[in-house]
């Protein structure tokens, strides 16, 4: 896929948490299934239909708590809008789930021997996570950071938020602190 987007399958003792479902063009469950016999909930890190177009078929879905993400409920089912999941570009439709778990910034999921923190990083969207694991200064960015072009001017981006994020996650966490995006290299671009 052009998008060259990574998901990561986090394990725990008890549960696994997919941060990233794709983009939906291959599926992703059976890559899932194959790699953990534990029950996999999905958080995706934005809305962006290359990381929402894979989710419809988990039945467990994590959401970060806002009033943004939940304005997207009707009838108790999620669906982003136009502006927050951009599948135009690639003539795709949004996906409708159910949300099974709603996560405030700052809270944590505890997968039984891994503890992550929900972290709100700003700046790409509005609604954009990472998750922090202190045990092992690990930070899966999403798409707030990555080694290639940052994407600060679709629709619901903000390079103030993008300061500001930066400013307290600098202040933060340990300086050595591995960062896990989304995204890499493209091709030409270092």
């Amino acid at each position: 896929y052009y998008q060259a987007n990574y998901s990561y399958l986090i394990v725990g003792g008890r549960r696994a948490l997919l941060f990233d479902a794709g983009s939906g063009t291959h599926e992703i469950t059976g890559v899932v299934t194959s790699l953990t016999h534990l029950p996999v909930t999905v958080m995706p890190s934005h809305l962006h239909f290359d990381h929402t177009g894979g989710i419809a078929p988990f039945t467990s879905v994590a959401m970060i708590d806002l009033p943004d993400t939940r304005a997207d409920v009707t009838n108790g089912r999620f669906t982003p809008s136009r502006y927050e999941y951009l599948g135009m570009i690639d003539g795709r439709a949004p996906p409708t789930f159910r949300v099974t778990e709603w996560v405030k910034p700052g809270t944590t999921i505890d997968l039984g021997g891994r503890v992550l923190r929900i972290l709100h990083v700003q700046g790409h969207t509005h609604s954009s996570v990472a998750l922090y694991d202190a045990a092992t200064h690990q930070l899966f960015a999403g798409d707030f950071i990555y080694p290639t072009t940052l994407y600060a001017f679709l629709p619901g981006a903000s390079l103030a938020e993008y300061r500001t994020t930066t400013q307290e996650l600098l202040a933060t966490l340990p300086a050595d602190t591995k960062i896990w995006t989304a995204h890499c290299c493209r091709v030409g671009e270092r």
